[in-house]
């Protein structure tokens, strides 16, 4: 009955999301929660047809994810990673363009100020093989801003190497020099 139905519904990539890739409930995030709205980048919801308030109750009920779980931040990293590939395609002079940069830039330097409220506010450990693994991830992504040229002051990061052509730089931690 309403519990196999359920249950098809959370396994099954049935909804979907702003690109219009079907996505399993769980792999989408709630657009009413600001955070995420912060966060997370447009294909990480459900299609706007989908995100009205009487669908919202139903796809939370198969999972729609409403919190920020370590998954989450991995997945906003990755989004913007993502993003700043389908930048490297588009035309520069194009209106949408300087959206998406403007986008990318506000999602990645609130990512980073996400991360160091998160660290400030709990007592997170290095040792504890989840934040570990968070931190190895979060390494290998292009995800934080960094600037074109030496910046202005020494601690802030850039490339080791000029990695792309699209206005805005982001690099993997582990490809920043500071």
């Amino acid at each position: 009955g309403a519990e196999s139905l359920r249950e098809t519904l959370r396994t099954t990539a049935a909804i979907p999301n702003s690109q219009e890739q079907l996505k399993c409930a769980s792999d989408l995030f709630d657009p009413e929660v600001p955070e995420l709205l912060a966060l997370l980048g447009d294909d990480c919801f459900p299609a706007r047809r989908y995100s009205r308030p009487q669908m919202l109750p139903v796809l939370r009920e198969v999972g729609l994810q409403q919190t920020l779980t370590d998954g989450a931040i991995i997945a906003a990293a990755r989004s913007i990673e993502d993003e700043v590939h389908r930048l490297a395609a588009a035309d520069p002079l194009e209106t949408q363009y300087r959206r998406s940069v403007q986008s990318i830039e506000r999602r990645a330097n609130e990512l980073v100020r996400f991360l160091d409220r998160q660290r400030s506010n709990r007592q997170a450990s290095f040792d504890d093989p989840d934040e570990q693994m968070l931190w190895t991830t979060l390494r290998e992504i292009s995800w934080v801003p960094v600037h074109g040229r030496r910046p202005p002051a020494r601690y802030l990061p850039w490339p080791k190497e000029h990695q792309s052509s699209v206005a805005i730089l982001v690099s993997a931690p582990n490809n920043t020099r500071s």
